[in-house]
């Protein structure tokens, strides 16, 4: 548990891995009552799921209730995250001290690569879902929705911005 959640920690948050014995304590407390809490959270949902699951008998009904589990899990994870994001923050573990020049430049290098490979993965996720499915595209043929100007610059711009955000957000943990 304690890899995993190191794991989790480590590409998620931008922790460094080489840490002290401090900051494994304060990782592994804050991880384990975030990661405890989802998971005691998604088996009470999941017997929920369950019960309703085997008391309903409409099909539509079971996929809007998969639907809104889905949704419920991707917020418990979200909030998981963010108080992990929290207990990190305030704590000053995510920041990395530089002591020579050269290895700031690598780590910098690291930032941007990063940021581009999060921005292209934006814009690809991105257009996935607008090609294969979404709310708009009910009366739209699929050269409509791969070829469209505005989707595609809108796209664009804000996988630039989720690209920048994450290049300036990694870059500010870097310690001169």
């Amino acid at each position: 548990m304690k890899k995993i959640l190191s794991k989790i920690i480590e590409y998620e948050l931008g922790v460094p891995s080489k840490r002290d014995e401090y900051q494994q304590n304060v990782l592994y407390e804050s991880g384990f009552i975030a990661f405890g809490s989802y998971f005691i959270f998604s088996f009470i949902e999941f017997l929920v799921a369950v019960c309703i699951f085997l008391n309903s008998s409409s099909e539509n009904f079971l996929y809007n209730l998969l639907a809104v589990i889905l949704l419920i899990n991707l917020l418990a994870m979200s909030v998981t995250l963010a108080f992990l994001k929290y207990k990190v923050r305030k704590s000053k573990i995510d920041l990395i001290d530089v002591t020579n020049e050269q290895s700031y430049e690598t780590l910098v290098k690291k930032a941007k690569r990063r940021g581009l490979n999060c921005g292209i993965l934006f814009f690809v996720l991105e257009k996935a879902i607008v090609i294969f499915g979404g709310p708009n595209n009910a009366g739209n043929t699929m050269a409509e929705r791969v070829l469209s100007p505005w989707n595609n610059v809108m796209l664009l711009v804000f996988a630039v911005i989720c690209g920048f955000a994450v290049y300036i957000t990694l870059k500010n943990k870097i310690q001169k």
